[in-house]
């Protein structure tokens, strides 16, 4: 069984992917949060703070070229 934190990681992987894949209009990404919280009882600020997270990981790794090596502080 899958703990908690698995959950919310897989879960975030999976909505990034889809922010990832998505063309939806600013339009569309507002009224999306507004039906999820209505839908869950998420506060919106708090959506559009976790949405705001995700759509910046997502656009940085989408930038990022894939051969990029990461460079160590040692």
């Amino acid at each position: 069984m899958l703990t908690t934190e698995r959950k919310g990681q897989i879960s975030y992987e999976l909505l990034k992917a889809k922010v990832k894949r998505s063309d939806g209009s600013l339009r569309e990404i507002r009224r999306e949060i507004g039906n999820i919280s209505n839908e869950t009882g998420i506060d919106q600020n708090e959506l559009r703070q976790f949405f705001r997270e995700i759509f910046t990981e997502a656009m940085e790794e989408a930038l990022t070229p894939k051969n990029k090596v990461e460079s160590s502080d040692s």
